[in-house]
């Protein structure tokens, strides 16, 4: 999983954005969870990163689903914290 800075408010991200607004990346756990530490108040979006193994290269992005990715995570005083539940991810070839 990979957080950035701000929301996704376009369907297409430049590389460069995306690497300038990139705060972190974490392999999941055994378990299937991640942690990010030390955020500071503000707005943040994740997006799933992957290798050719877990999901093959040559599989269209309209053959994956993703479900529960929160379009937004907000962290403020009063909610420094954010559970986001369960994320599926599903493919067909």
């Amino acid at each position: 999983m990979a957080l950035f800075t701000d929301g996704f408010d376009k369907k297409e991200l430049p590389h460069w954005a995306a690497a300038k607004r990139m705060l972190d990346a974490r392999t999941l756990g055994p378990a299937g969870t991640f942690t990010f530490r030390y955020l500071g108040e503000g707005e943040y979006s994740l997006a799933i990163m992957t290798d050719s193994k877990t999901v093959p290269f040559d599989v269209s992005p309209k053959r994956i689903t993703i479900s529960g990715l929160p379009r937004l995570i907000r962290i403020s005083k009063m909610a420094p914290t954010a559970d986001l539940g369960t994320v599926d991810i599903h493919f067909s070839r």
